[in-house]
């Protein structure tokens, strides 16, 4: 049985009596050891984690070493394989560099036999061409400026000296020339009677139809349409 005093400590009554003959230094030694044993533990715990930690970073540096050896050697052997193909690498890079330069050499090549032939077939009886001059412009010069209002746009200038048994000839056939699907435009300059015999000079302005365009790429073939593509199976079903 207990109770409390006025001094506020608990008083025990029938309890049995104890006295605690030890000395403060004992007790103290004793909390001491607990203490000490306590800081092994957590020092113990401490390498512990931090070993599992080294090991970890360990492993994952292996990992990440051999993951980067592994890419060296991919890089190594990639390498080596354009080392040996390096040689047509340079080929098709030389081929386009040509191609690419005969496209632009020639932009403005114009094929002026196609063109004095057909200039000559449309000649009338008794007339023919005594001279010719051809004069075109280089791809990288920008193109001529026509010399009047009534010049149409060009590529290439032809001079031409005919001669004839009148100016009607001429000047028939000047007609006649310029719906050649080439001609920009045709111009009679002059017209000498020599004797009976006119010399006429006449000056032909060529457009883009008369250009070779020998070496443009070709364009891609256009696939038929979804529409187009299905109409000979309805034919053929129609016709069943």
């Amino acid at each position: 049985m207990s109770r409390r005093g006025d001094g506020g400590q608990a008083l025990v009554l029938g309890g049995e009596p104890r006295v605690d003959l030890l000395p403060v230094e004992i007790r103290d030694r004793a909390k001491s050891r607990a203490t000490r044993r306590t800081l092994v533990l957590l020092v113990v715990l401490a390498v512990v984690v931090a070993g599992a930690g080294y090991a970890a970073a360990s492993f994952l540096s292996l990992q990440a070493t051999g993951r980067l050896e592994a890419e060296q050697a991919r890089t190594q052997d990639l390498l080596a394989q354009q080392l040996e193909y390096a040689e047509v690498t340079e080929i098709q890079q030389q081929i386009v560099v040509i191609s690419g330069a005969k496209i632009l050499g020639t932009a403005s090549e114009v094929l002026w036999d196609g063109v004095h032939e057909q200039l000559a077939g449309a000649l009338p009886g008794g007339t023919a061409i005594e001279d010719a001059s051809y004069d075109g412009f280089a791809p990288w010069e920008p193109a001529p400026t026509p010399a009047g209002p009534l010049r149409g746009t060009s590529v290439g200038t032809v001079k031409l000296t005919v001669t004839s048994p009148g100016v009607s000839e001429v000047t028939a056939w000047l007609r006649s020339v310029r719906d050649l699907p080439f001609v920009a435009d045709a111009t009679l300059d002059s017209s000498i009677d020599e004797e009976g015999a006119f010399t006429s000079t006449v000056t032909v302005n060529v457009d883009v139809s008369a250009l070779a365009n020998r070496f443009l790429p070709e364009a891609p073939a256009e696939e038929p349409d979804g529409d187009q593509a299905e109409q000979p199976t309805d034919q053929a079903g129609a016709g069943e």
